[in-house]
């Protein structure tokens, strides 16, 4: 048995079509079932702008390849949905010889996988690569190097809670607190530089900082059980 880590860009696949459209949209694709050449598919879709989100799945459930698209729920920059899509090419050839493990991350274009092959070797770029497939990446990972890298793409999902939990305010803020420098060593905005370049009174800017970071020590605490 072989762990191969696989970054690829298709042409014949809905996930990268949309990533590569909208930069800022991330596409976790949770489960996968092949029935008759389709595949039935669970994913998640998140992005910071929330605007960009819903052009996103719009853009995805309107392609020729996706079908029966259902959008289970969707709260600020976090969506999630069943759906059908036509198999690629890839995915046809490898799982003949293994199974790729989910969650696949697809982002700017690039959908990368952990794929377990059932033989004594892995996949190589020329096994993947065909007129729709191109592999970017690809490495044989020992089982120590797949420990160690693989709960990185649960990250992302750790990323979706505290996301979740930040109003539109508090995303706000944020983004302009952190594009500022307030959060850096040294810091290069004081608050009341920041206050000033927001309009809002110090104190209630404070207030709101404040308030972040709790939702955000709250959710690292829950998930260490502190």
């Amino acid at each position: 048995m072989v762990v191969t880590e696989i970054a690829v860009t298709q042409t014949d696949c809905p996930h990268i079509d949309t990533s590569r459209k909208f930069e800022n949209t991330y596409i976790l694709i949770m489960n996968t079932q092949l029935i008759e050449g389709r595949q039935k598919m669970f994913s998640i879709f998140y992005s910071l702008d929330k605007v960009e989100l819903d052009k996103a799945l719009t853009y995805f459930s309107r392609n020729r390849r996706v079908a029966s698209f259902s959008l289970l729920s969707k709260k600020n920059g976090i969506a999630t949905a069943f759906y059908e899509t036509r198999a690629t090419s890839m995915f046809l050839r490898l799982g003949i010889t293994g199974f790729r493990i989910h969650p696949v991350v697809v982002h700017r274009g690039i959908e990368k996988w952990f794929f377990i092959s059932s033989g004594q070797e892995g996949p190589t770029a020329s096994h993947i690569n065909d007129k729709f497939t191109t592999v970017v990446s690809l490495k044989n990972m020992t089982q120590e190097q797949f420990f160690l890298e693989y709960p990185s793409v649960f990250y992302e999902l750790h990323a979706l809670k505290i996301i979740n939990n930040l109003s539109d305010v508090d995303m706000m803020l944020f983004k302009a607190a952190t594009d500022g420098g307030f959060f850096s060593w040294p810091r290069k905005k004081s608050l009341t530089g920041l206050s000033k370049d927001l309009n809002l009174p110090k104190s209630t800017l404070s207030y709101h900082v404040r308030m972040i970071e709790q939702k955000m020590a709250n959710m690292l605490a829950e998930q260490l059980r502190i």
